[in-house]
């Protein structure tokens, strides 16, 4: 499925969700289903599915298990074997699992790497617990004499001193270590933070607004964009720039003054603003950390 379709359907939605309020927003079922009916009216029962999903403790599976795509698939497999269990459709888990797999960007095909891998990693790990608690249950024999015990609680205790001073030397040593790794790895960083900056505020003084665009109809007062209350509006900009460099639109982002009469949030690339109350207010566009424009936009009885 290409791109494009994934950002039409429910995963373009739930990937707006948490770029706009964090990965564990998708953990908040209700939150998530009241945003999903507003992105995608049309989806109304897929939306009911990713409900049911949530409150089965699908999204905490995935959130809990994602260090890297080995921990990815055991999460998936388990949440795939929850949904069935549940009574899920296969269609519906794979349109649960799918969506949930781009809004935190998993690769799709995550789950066709062998599975045999993840089925040894978890065996390995039952037999390693299972070893460590045999071990645990071994005791020592009974016709042990009293002076067996004093010779092997005497060899216990040099031991304990030689590994304890054997330990204390070679955490001396790698502190000594650490410290000469750490002193030029911060120098680097702070470098680093510094050129980023610099590229940054070279990269927007260049760019600018060169044209507004509103997907609905509008009325024009002097420079104040006026529509009616409770209208869902996106906003389209085209950006320019005085110097030959790549405009990233990634970077655009947004507030407004009152978020009593409008909402404001990223929807990929635009912006989506909700008319919520009767007045005016302006909502201001930055490209990185710079402010680049203002629109002066109101709103009137519908």
């Amino acid at each position: 499925m290409g791109r494009n379709k994934f950002e039409e359907n429910l995963s373009g939605a739930l990937r707006f969700i948490v770029k706009n309020f964090g990965k564990n927003s998708l953990l908040d079922s209700t939150h998530v289903s009241d945003m999903l009916h507003e992105l995608r009216p049309n989806l109304s029962k897929e939306s009911e599915w990713i409900k049911e999903a949530i409150d089965l403790g699908v999204v905490e599976i995935l959130l809990e298990n994602n260090n890297d795509n080995l921990s990815r698939q055991i999460a998936l497999q388990e949440a795939r074997q929850m949904m069935k269990d549940k009574g899920f459709s296969k269609h519906q888990i794979n349109l649960i699992l799918n969506s949930l797999k781009y809004a935190l960007k998993w690769p799709q095909n995550i789950e066709k790497y062998k599975y045999d891998k993840v089925c040894n990693y978890i065996q390995e790990d039952n037999s390693n617990q299972e070893e460590a608690l045999n071990n645990q249950d071994e005791t020592n024999p009974n016709n042990q004499t009293l002076n067996n015990n004093s010779n092997n609680q005497n060899t216990e205790d040099n031991d304990t001193n030689y590994h304890y001073s054997e330990q204390e030397e070679n955490n001396s040593n790698s502190t000594n270590k650490v410290n000469k790794f750490l002193i030029p790895l911060f120098i680097l960083i702070f470098i680093g933070i510094i050129g980023t900056a610099l590229f940054v505020n070279l990269k927007s003084d260049d760019v600018y607004v060169s044209e507004i665009i509103f997907d609905i109809d509008y009325k024009k007062e002097e420079s104040t964009y006026v529509f009616k209350k409770g209208d869902f509006i996106i906003m389209n900009l085209v950006l320019d720039s005085e110097k030959a460099v790549k405009i990233d639109k990634d970077e655009l982002n947004y507030t407004v003054d009152d978020v009593s009469i409008c909402k404001v949030s990223n929807e990929f690339d635009k912006c989506r603003i909700t008319g919520k109350s009767v007045g005016a207010t302006t909502i201001h566009i930055y490209y990185g950390n710079k402010l680049i424009k203002d629109v002066n936009i109101s709103f009137e009885k519908s």
